[in-house]
């Protein structure tokens, strides 16, 4: 099966647009905040080409509810009243939503800890060097 042609695709497809339906009366603040995110969310991940389908929607919905996120901390610092189980529903989304999406292909690789490795003591041969973190009981 031939990929379609961009002419026969949706704007949102090609990139033209971060949302399916036209938005009435001109680009909102959210609406610009939302491109905003998903343009650095997408040059962080190596581009629309680079990400699966999935992916692409993750980092859609992550927008939405970063934005909804934004909107709610204006609300709360502007002295309007916002229920902290919004709050805690939003954030919650959001962080699935991070998860969804994956960490960037530069971070992945950042993230390898690198095997480090000593002889052994008496045998010359090296060993794996493990180190263990344990948990402060105070926390």
């Amino acid at each position: 099966m031939s990929p379609r042609k961009d002419f026969n695709r949706s704007a949102v497809t090609n990139g033209k647009r971060p949302f399916l339906r036209r938005i009435a009366g001109g680009a909102t603040e959210a609406s610009r905040r939302y491109a905003d995110i998903l343009a650095a969310l997408f040059v962080e991940r190596g581009g629309v080409e680079a990400m699966t389908v999935a992916v692409q929607e993750a980092c859609r919905s992550y927008c939405g509810l970063a934005v909804r996120m934004e909107e709610l901390h204006a609300d709360l610092v502007a002295g309007k009243p916002v229920a902290n189980s919004t709050l805690c529903r939003v954030s919650n989304s959001l962080t699935r939503a991070r998860c969804a999406m994956g960490e960037p292909p530069t971070k992945r690789a950042a993230a390898k800890p690198q095997a480090l490795a000593v002889p052994a003591p008496g045998s010359g041969t090296p060993a794996p060097l493990v180190h263990r973190i344990e948990r402060n009981a105070s926390l």
